[in-house]
Protein backbone atom coordinates (compact mmCIF):
# COMPACT_ATOMS: atom_id res chain seq x y z
CA UNK A 1 0.00 0.00 0.00
CA UNK A 2 2.88 2.35 0.80
CA UNK A 3 4.30 1.83 -2.70
CA UNK A 4 0.95 2.58 -4.30
CA UNK A 5 0.66 5.69 -2.11
CA UNK A 6 3.98 6.85 -3.56
CA UNK A 7 2.94 6.10 -7.15
CA UNK A 8 -0.21 8.16 -6.73
CA UNK A 9 1.46 10.96 -4.81
CA UNK A 10 -0.90 10.72 -1.85
CA UNK A 11 0.14 12.16 1.49
CA UNK A 12 -1.45 9.37 3.54
CA UNK A 13 -2.40 5.69 3.35
CA UNK A 14 -6.11 6.47 4.02
CA UNK A 15 -6.15 8.76 0.98
CA UNK A 16 -4.85 5.87 -1.12
CA UNK A 17 -7.10 3.24 0.47
CA UNK A 18 -10.20 5.36 -0.15
CA UNK A 19 -9.41 5.96 -3.85
CA UNK A 20 -10.85 4.16 -6.84
CA UNK A 21 -7.76 3.27 -8.87
CA UNK A 22 -7.65 1.29 -12.09
CA UNK A 23 -4.39 -0.40 -13.01
CA UNK A 24 -3.39 -1.80 -16.36
CA UNK A 25 -2.83 -5.54 -16.70
CA UNK A 26 0.96 -5.34 -16.29
CA UNK A 27 0.59 -3.30 -13.09
CA UNK A 28 -1.97 -5.76 -11.73
CA UNK A 29 0.38 -8.66 -12.43
CA UNK A 30 3.33 -6.91 -10.79
CA UNK A 31 1.22 -6.05 -7.74
CA UNK A 32 0.05 -9.66 -7.47
CA UNK A 33 3.64 -10.93 -7.58
CA UNK A 34 4.71 -8.45 -4.88
CA UNK A 35 1.74 -9.26 -2.65
CA UNK A 36 2.30 -12.98 -3.07
CA UNK A 37 5.92 -12.68 -1.99
CA UNK A 38 5.01 -10.40 0.93
CA UNK A 39 2.02 -12.46 2.11
CA UNK A 40 2.55 -16.05 0.99
CA UNK A 41 -0.22 -18.57 1.66
CA UNK A 42 1.13 -21.34 3.83
CA UNK A 43 0.54 -24.98 2.80
CA UNK A 44 -2.64 -26.32 4.34
CA UNK A 45 -4.36 -22.92 4.54
CA UNK A 46 -7.46 -22.74 2.41
CA UNK A 47 -8.55 -19.56 0.68
CA UNK A 48 -11.99 -18.62 -0.54
CA UNK A 49 -11.41 -17.47 -4.09
CA UNK A 50 -14.92 -18.24 -5.34
CA UNK A 51 -16.98 -15.40 -6.74
CA UNK A 52 -19.97 -14.29 -4.66
CA UNK A 53 -23.35 -15.66 -5.85
CA UNK A 54 -24.60 -12.29 -7.09
CA UNK A 55 -21.53 -11.94 -9.35
CA UNK A 56 -22.04 -15.46 -10.71
CA UNK A 57 -25.66 -14.49 -11.48
CA UNK A 58 -24.46 -11.49 -13.50
CA UNK A 59 -25.48 -8.81 -11.01
CA UNK A 60 -23.15 -6.10 -9.68
CA UNK A 61 -24.90 -5.76 -6.31
CA UNK A 62 -26.34 -8.38 -3.95
CA UNK A 63 -30.11 -8.85 -4.26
Amino acid sequence: MKEIQGWLGHSSIPATANSDVYLDTASKSLSAVKLNSALPIQPGIQTNLRKPPHILAGRREPA
